[in-house]
């Protein structure tokens, strides 16, 4: 997700907001959420998942950015616009959060209280960062 926005935020910024989407979604998926196989079983992971793995994240971006586009809004609007929501980025983590599984809004929630920390573009805001 975060390489959708490569170029339109501070990459510093960019790479901290990567590694706590990453760890919000991680806490999730060790609970249980978005998955309800278990390695071995025929619907884990494919054997070459890891090898293939930068070409589907590359086929997501291209969905993402395709939306985007459809309703003329550049993936830096959209960061703008999710970094001065109220709570941040609920829209991006809501999205994906449908995606992956049923959830009450707790699964959400969980994931937004790793990434409600300033969003400014500039780097010494950005060293602000506080992972919960």
């Amino acid at each position: 997700m975060g390489g959708l926005f490569v170029g339109d935020v501070d990459k510093s910024l960019l790479e901290m907001w990567r590694g706590n989407l990453t760890g919000g979604l991680r806490e999730q998926w060790q609970r249980g959420y978005g998955h309800k196989v278990h390695p071995g079983d025929p619907d884990w992971c494919p054997p070459d998942f890891v090898k293939r793995r930068a070409t589907w994240v590359g086929y997501l971006q291209t969905a993402w950015r395709t939306h985007l586009a459809a309703y003329n809004v550049t993936s830096g609007a959209l960061w703008a616009n999710q970094a001065n929501s109220d709570p941040k980025f609920d829209g991006i983590v809501q999205a994906i959060c449908d995606k992956l599984g049923d959830d009450d809004g707790s699964h959400m929630n969980a994931v937004l209280k790793w990434l409600q920390y300033p969003t400014s573009t500039t780097t010494s805001d950005s060293r602000t960062l506080v992972v919960i």
